[in-house]
Order: C-alpha cells, then structure tokens, then sequence
C-alpha cells in the first residue's frame, strides 16, 4: 500500500497519516512559525499537546530542540507518530504520551518537567462548545498551576478566527498573533516572561 507523507523540512517526511482524524499544521503556517520562533528552538525542551501527526513537534527536534514530548490521546496518531521518531532517528530526543492533555500535564509534573515552548493545537471543534472552551481554559491554567512551563516559556495555540477572542488566563499573557486565512495562531507567554 502506497503510504502518503507530508513534508517538513528539507526532504524529511512523515508518514501514515491518511487515515488519522488530525489537522496537520499547513506548510505555509509551519515555516511562518519557526521563523517567528528563530533562536528559540536550539536546545528547547518541547511539548506538543494534541499532537496528532506530531508535525510541530518533530520540525522543533529537526531544528534542534533538545527534547519533545508528544501528548495525543489517539491511539492511531500516537504509533504512527512513533513510527515516525524511530524512522526519522529523532526517538532518542523524544517522548510520546496517549493520554488525554489535561491527565497528561499533571504526570510532567510530578516529574518535575519544565518546557521552553509548548505547541498547542485542539481539534477546533473543541473552541465551538462551552465545555470544551472551558476544558480548553482549564489546560491552559493548569500548565501555569503545575508550573510545567519556564518563566520565559511561549505557548503556540492554533485556532479558527474568533475562537479565542474571550481568553483570560491568569498567569497568561498575549504576546503576538498571525493570520493565515481562516488559521490563526495566538502566542502567549506566563507573566513576567519575555
């Protein structure tokens, strides 16, 4: 069976991911992205919640990231995203969690685990519904509450037009936002952050 791939950097492309339910981030908003966060990446200890296929989190580790942990409750999304470390020779820099985010948080916790960048990107149908917006709220409190994010830490969520136009997290400030047609991408950053 012919396995589709979808390109990151370079000639580097992941595989088996046409029958997984995720959105991968587009190319155009993957590059846009790292080159925002040009001179983050090297060295950055990187989580990518809902990861899906993993893209932003493997083109962190290909850019330099010195670890990522990949937190995706899919079962499906989770082995192809193994598959894909071990075929890429990234597994060694890389953890994959299937749990839920919100179980998953509080477990980096325990383990005293602390982030430099934190990727975040929801099925956008989860902003569309007042429980999912207020699990999506408490995610957001809980990675300040845990304290699993470093002082100068920048969280990337990916979202629709709109869908975040009433988030106040405490703890949490804006610090930039881009549109790429009907995808935006809001970064935020703990108070006191840089």
């Amino acid at each position: 069976m012919a396995r589709r791939g979808m390109k990151l950097t370079g000639k580097v492309k992941l595989y088996g991911l046409h029958d997984l339910p995720v959105r991968p981030a587009q190319g155009r908003v993957r590059k846009s992205l790292f080159d925002i966060l040009r001179g983050q990446v090297s060295g950055a200890r990187v989580l990518d919640l809902f990861a899906g296929t993993g893209s932003l989190g493997v083109e962190a580790l290909l850019q330099g990231a010195a670890k990522c942990v990949f937190v995706d409750v899919d079962r499906d999304c989770a082995a192809a995203l193994r598959e894909n470390l071990v075929r890429l020779r990234l597994d060694t820099r890389a953890e994959v969690i299937r749990l839920d985010a919100l179980r998953a948080v509080p477990i980096l916790s325990g383990r005293s685990e602390r982030f430099d960048i934190a990727f975040i990107a929801p099925p956008y149908a989860m902003f569309d519904s007042a429980r999912g917006f207020r699990d999506f709220h408490r995610l957001l409190e809980l990675l300040i509450g845990v304290k699993v994010l470093e002082s100068t830490a920048t969280v990337v969520i990916e979202h629709r037009l709109g869908q975040l136009d009433m988030l106040d997290v405490p703890g949490l400030a804006r610090a930039d936002r881009h549109e790429y047609g009907q995808t935006h991408v809001t970064f935020l950053a703990p108070h006191g952050g840089t």
